[in-house]
């Protein structure tokens, strides 16, 4: 339901996050850990659309939200129609 792929964000010469992966199962219950609380924020900032990575990309559901604005990535569920990132059993 949520997946994201390479993700990367820099700040400058600051790399932020390098390369994330994720996969998280629909129903799944899940919890970030992290010794570092900025990686965490960034992360969620990156995947509800306020940042965006220089590299990778982002979806849910289906759908790749990497360059959709915060309040597109919230109208997601009523749009059937998105469906272009590939899931582990399709590949």
């Amino acid at each position: 339901m949520l997946e994201g792929k390479g993700i990367t964000k820099r700040f400058g010469g600051l790399v932020a996050l390098s390369n994330l992966e994720l996969e998280v199962e629909k129903g799944a219950i899940v919890g970030l850990i992290d010794l570092m609380d900025p990686e965490r924020r960034r992360f969620s900032i990156l995947i509800s659309g306020f940042l965006r990575p220089e590299e990778g990309r982002v979806c849910f559901d289906g759908s790749e939200i990497t360059r959709l604005r915060p309040y597109q990535i919230g109208r997601l569920r009523n749009r059937p129609d998105l469906s272009d990132c590939q899931t582990r059993l399709e590949r």
